[in-house]
């Protein structure tokens, strides 16, 4: 709570907002960030105190800043001048906060941030009346439904999306064995399944919930935020202007959840796009690789008892067989020196037309030299070819529909980015030319050989028409239907194959409540980087240039327009909606037992 006193706004209508807030006109600014120096000043009179306090018997005072301990590296000649001293981990504040919203939404007992206690401190503060505990017979409290109460159907939607995925090898583990249907619930999620829940799959999943679609939005733009604020390549101006839409997130989610939702977890992803400015992006920070790397040399230990020198002798042992392989290899291509990778030409988009072969066969006749390459071209494939169920291109890993019936993953999605033009109708005769994107399933992988030298892979994709099978909804999700493909007669005149160095690839998740729509979600390569476009504005000669977005977001950012100037209650929910009954016994206060209850009169 308090995130409003960091807008920079001083007349933002936030600030004069009590009925959503905690009941107070916020009139402070954000605190001042202190510099090491700062710091160092106000634990300098700190009574350092190291090892167990009980034994010693000497109280510990505190500095100006209401300090209570002073920091051993403090002592250390440098740590006062280090812009950060102490990194935040964004892959344990991301599972945090996603932990959060997962077990709120389910409400997940002894988990979730809205129980009966959280309800008595807004009784206690006096705010959100609507959602204050109501006693019932039997010594019962019922609780109102909040803005984001689910029900139990809504629940089961939420999770059969989670539990219908197939994503992609390597994009993460198994989230579907993660989720109890029965039991709507989920267990044992790793630090990277929030990972990909936060970025990726919650969006999905909370699209067709909520009956209020600012609770979706706001939930959405959190995700875009860690989606983006995790990109490989990020800018200062991008930074600055995460920290002010973060900002406006958390209080719109203020508005929604309850004061017991936000913790120091919540409040710390203020201060991540500061880190980011400073010692540069998240991918080289956070501890995802120093997890993996402990993982491998745990696996190193053979004797328990002395688990360290089990795991220098591993890692010794595998340093000295990665050098021995190096070093045989190298000998190896000194050998064959002479060995090179087959070349394949790239003037592929030059293959097939028709008036290619009668031009080289005009040079051939009136006596010009045409070069072997050419003449094998303009003589065309040969009549047979191979056929692959898989392949590896542009760092995407391609399987055909086929293949992956049995698999637990999904890699048959295709996008295809063309130049082409547009007809307004079969009357028009001024196209447009312009980028379109196609998605598609691949069918069939097909290499095609000219000669022995020269050989093509094709995809083979059934399409789908973007006039009849694509739309973008209200949350600008793009979803397609493969009910209406472009090419379903198998005529001459069709063309479904494309180049595979054309291909990128894309998964797609069923939509719950229509299963003959799918969303797309498209795939980043993980090896690769993409640093942008740079479009200039205005002139040639203008030296101001705006940066392309290179992160895929899934809503239009207008959340702070959409919902900013209304009255709304946005914490309680619809009359319809239902609340939940809490039985709370005599002998034992923790043990608190939850029901669904729609109708008063029930009990």
């Amino acid at each position: 709570m308090g995130h409003r006193r960091f807008l920079e706004d001083m007349s933002h209508h936030f600030r004069l907002d009590k009925k959503n807030f905690d009941g107070t006109i916020e009139n402070r600014v954000a605190p001042p960030q202190l510099s090491g120096y700062d710091v160092f000043k106000d634990v300098e009179f700190v009574k350092k105190m190291y090892g167990n306090r009980e034994n010693s018997g000497a109280s510990v005072g505190r500095g100006m800043g209401g300090w209570k301990k002073h920091s051993i590296f403090f002592e250390l000649p440098y740590w006062q001048d280090n812009l950060i001293r102490h990194n935040l981990d964004v892959m344990h504040i991301e599972k945090n906060v996603c932990d959060n919203i997962i077990w709120t939404l389910l409400n997940v007992s002894g988990k979730s941030k809205d129980n009966l206690k959280a309800r008595l401190d807004l009784k206690e503060l006096g705010i959100r009346k609507k959602l204050h505990p109501e006693d019932r017979l039997g010594g019962k409290k019922y609780l109102p439904p909040t803005s984001f109460t689910l029900n139990r159907e809504q629940k089961h939607i939420f999770l059969k999306v989670l539990k219908s995925i197939k994503s992609p090898d390597g994009f993460s583990s198994n989230i579907s064995r993660r989720v109890q249907l029965k039991e709507h619930t989920m267990s044992g999620l790793k630090s990277h399944d929030n990972h990909v829940l936060m970025q990726h799959l919650l969006p999905l999943a909370i699209r067709r919930v909520f009956k209020r679609k600012y609770v979706s939005k706001t939930l959405i733009e959190l995700c875009n935020y860690f989606k983006q604020l995790c990109s490989k390549n990020i800018t200062v101006d991008e930074c600055n202007q995460l920290r002010s839409r973060i900002i406006l997130v958390l209080c719109h989610l203020e508005k929604i959840f309850l004061p017991s939702f936000f913790n120091i977890m919540e409040h710390l992803v203020v201060h991540l796009p500061d880190e980011v400015q400073i010692a540069g992006p998240v991918m080289f920070r956070w501890m995802y690789p120093v997890e993996r790397f402990l993982l491998t040399l745990k696996k190193y230990v053979r004797t328990r008892s002395h688990p360290e020198r089990s795991i220098a002798e591993g890692y010794l042992a595998e340093e000295c067989l990665t050098f021995c392989v190096r070093t045989h290899l190298q000998s190896i291509r000194l050998e064959r020196r002479g060995a090179s990778n087959r070349e394949i030409t790239q003037k592929h988009y030059e293959n097939f037309p028709s008036w290619f072969q009668k031009h080289v066969y005009e040079l051939q006749v009136s006596g010009h030299n045409v070069p072997n390459e050419v003449k094998t071209l303009a003589t065309g494939p040969h009549s047979w070819a191979w056929k692959y169920s898989g392949y590896i291109v542009n760092g995407f890993k391609f399987h055909t529909r086929r293949r992956e019936k049995r698999r637990m993953t999904q890699n048959s999605g295709v996008l295809l980015t063309a130049n082409t033009e547009s007809y307004a109708s079969s009357k028009d005769k001024r196209p447009i030319s312009g980028d379109v994107t196609f998605y598609g399933v691949l069918t069939d992988v097909v290499e095609i050989q000219y000669s022995n030298e020269f050989k093509f892979i094709l995809f083979k994709c059934d399409w789908v028409d973007n006039n009849r099978g694509m739309k973008v909804d209200s949350l600008n999700f793009i979803t397609v239907n493969f009910n209406c493909l472009m090419y379903q007669e198998n005529k001459p005149t069709d063309e479904p194959f494309i180049l595979a160095t054309q291909a990128s690839q894309v998964w797609y998740v069923a939509d719950p409540l229509d299963e003959e729509w799918h969303v797309v979600m498209k795939m980043t390569p993980r090896d690769l980087y993409n640093m942008g476009k740079r479009n200039v504005v205005g002139s040639c000669d203008e030296e101001d240039a705006l940066i392309t977005n290179h992160v895929e977001i899934n809503n239009d950012q207008s959340l702070h327009a959409e919902l900013g100037e209304s009255d709304e209650d946005y914490s309680s929910g619809e009359s319809d909606e239902d609340g939940m009954l809490v039985d709370i016994s005599d002998d034992d206060d923790n043990s608190i037992h939850y029901t669904a209850h729609s109708d008063d009169n029930d009990f």
